[in-house]
């Protein structure tokens, strides 16, 4: 799914805290909307699945350090701890 037509959305409603989860998946070239969206309103990016060297830089780039969220994908992926 294409997330850039939430850009046009979400200035219509200025009460909604939006959260994109997966957000390593959104940035970069895949979709160019994610800067549009984050200058739209209050739209927040969690990291569950950005993989990749520069993945997490490349997001932060993109919208805002007060924007993206820690995201671990639980159950998929789990933190261990240590013994």
């Amino acid at each position: 799914m294409d997330p850039a037509p939430l850009a046009g959305l979400i200035p219509r409603m200025p009460q909604l805290n939006l959260v994109l989860l997966n957000a390593g998946y959104w940035s970069g070239d895949r979709t160019p909307g994610v800067r549009a969206i984050t200058k739209a309103g209050n739209a927040y990016f969690d990291i569950a699945m950005d993989e990749g060297v520069g993945g997490l830089e490349r997001l932060i780039a993109e919208t805002s350090p007060s924007r993206v969220l820690f995201g671990s994908h639980y159950p998929f992926f789990y933190l261990s701890q240590p013994c």
